[in-house]
């Protein structure tokens, strides 16, 4: 890591008596670790300015450690906290783990090495892996999109109600449309916002008194490729054994899951509706085009770099430390009223 170089004729505690405050701030200030908008950051360098001495200070840095190159939310992510970092004078480095913990731990460690000013982490398993070596090297922390089990001591979360949207979506579903019989492709097991996106299925086919079948159930992984392969298993059924709308928990699998009802020509919403969950730009250019729950990506990344900004700042943020983003449904082409056996497909 570069050292700060000072004036020979200055040092920090030259400044820290000057200015009234301890030579840590300085060092803090200097090392790029509290806000430039800070009382203790325009003192020092109103103080450079007026010894007309240019200000040495570090940029400061953030990582933003990332599960899955190839999920599309999370692509979307890593550009809208590029721009909101970029107006706060930040340099962001994205690093994707693959799904691998051992591999978050090696991508720390390197960028570490470098100095940090803050991590914003979406964890690969369950466990939070890497929260406590973050934690005990006294980095700032805010873990994204996940909820850990117990509530946060030292670090901030920021996620949205994946369990509220996804009911919210069901009961519209059916008291809208009149959907009775919903299947759902679920995502990773391990993965907490996954699971509460099932969580949400179930309580609103419970709280409506819908019927529920262990065959409407497809199980995906988040990609692509697991929305196709479901969207196969739907397509080669009878119609008696289709539900009359399914719920993706992702939209990447919502994707592969209308392309394989395309290929098997299975109209949407002629013959299904369909719904997928993110709100990422690609729905955009699907046919029909798809209707979602979104997670509301540029007021996640706005919250977390509020918060994040405080937490590097040592600002108190108790009442912040646990936010909850309510997501919104956007409206596509692919929900319709229930298929009924005889009607013309094409409708």
């Amino acid at each position: 890591m570069a050292k700060l170089e000072l004036p020979s004729n200055i040092n920090q505690k030259q400044i820290a008596e000057a200015l009234g405050i301890s030579e840590a701030t300085v060092s803090r200030v200097l090392q790029g670790k509290v806000s430039s908008s800070s009382p203790a950051a325009r003192a020092v360098s109103d103080w450079f300015e007026s010894q007309q001495i240019e200000m040495p200070m570090r940029q400061r840095s953030v990582l933003l450690i990332l599960p899955d190159s190839r999920n599309r939310f999370f692509e979307d992510l890593a550009y809208h906290f590029e721009k909101a970092l970029r107006r706060r004078n930040i340099v962001l480095i994205t690093a994707f783990s693959e799904q691998r913990p051992e591999q978050e731990e090696t991508q720390y460690k390197f960028y570490r090495r470098y100095g940090l000013s803050g991590v914003i982490y979406v964890p690969a398993s369950p466990e939070l892996a890497l929260t406590d070596r973050i934690l005990e090297d006294g980095v700032p922390l805010v873990v994204l999109d996940r909820k850990p089990r117990v509530s946060p001591q030292n670090f901030a979360t920021v996620a949205v109600d994946n369990c509220g949207g996804v009911a919210e979506a069901i009961k519209w579903l059916h008291q809208e449309y009149g959907h009775e019989r919903i299947g759902f492709v679920k995502g990773p097991i391990l993965l907490s916002s996954a699971e509460e996106r099932f969580q949400g299925y179930e309580s609103a086919m419970d709280e409506l008194n819908l019927p529920f079948d262990d065959d409407w159930i497809f199980h995906g992984d988040f990609s692509r490729e697991s929305g196709y392969e479901a969207g196969l298993d739907y397509a080669q059924r009878s119609q008696e054994r289709r539900p009359s709308a399914v719920f993706c928990a992702n939209d990447s699998m919502a994707i592969g899951f209308l392309y394989a009802l395309h290929e098997y020509g299975v109209n949407v919403p002629g013959n299904v509706s369909l719904l997928g969950f993110d709100g990422t730009d690609d729905v955009r250019w699907t046919f029909p085009r798809l209707t979602t729950v979104s997670q509301k990506a540029a007021q996640m990344v706005d919250s977390t770099c509020s918060i994040l900004s405080a937490l590097i700042d040592g600002e108190n943020v108790e009442e912040q430390r646990e936010i909850l983003i309510s997501p919104r449904r956007i409206l596509g082409g692919s929900v319709s009223t229930p298929f009924r056996v005889g009607q013309n497909d094409a409708r």
